[in-house]
């Protein structure tokens, strides 16, 4: 089966997509109150870094779509 090409906004979405699903998950285990204090900082500093990983990653796409536009100046 051949390799689909996607375009750099479209890997970026996903990436975007899967640390969404990173912070949920983790949100939701902290949810059920079962958590020892070790693992609720460790979820907590999950959710921290996926949220960095999301920023980085929404500034990579708003790049892509300027540049898209016609008459867009630098990001």
């Amino acid at each position: 089966m051949p390799e689909i090409e996607t375009t750099p906004a479209e890997r970026l979405v996903h990436e975007l997509g899967n640390l969404m699903a990173v912070t949920l998950a983790q949100a939701e285990y902290l949810q059920h109150g079962h958590a020892t204090p070790k693992d609720r900082r460790e979820s907590l500093e999950s959710i921290r870094q996926s949220a960095l990983q999301a920023r980085e990653t929404v500034r990579q796409l708003h790049r892509i779509v300027r540049a898209g536009r016609p008459g867009a100046g630098p990001a």
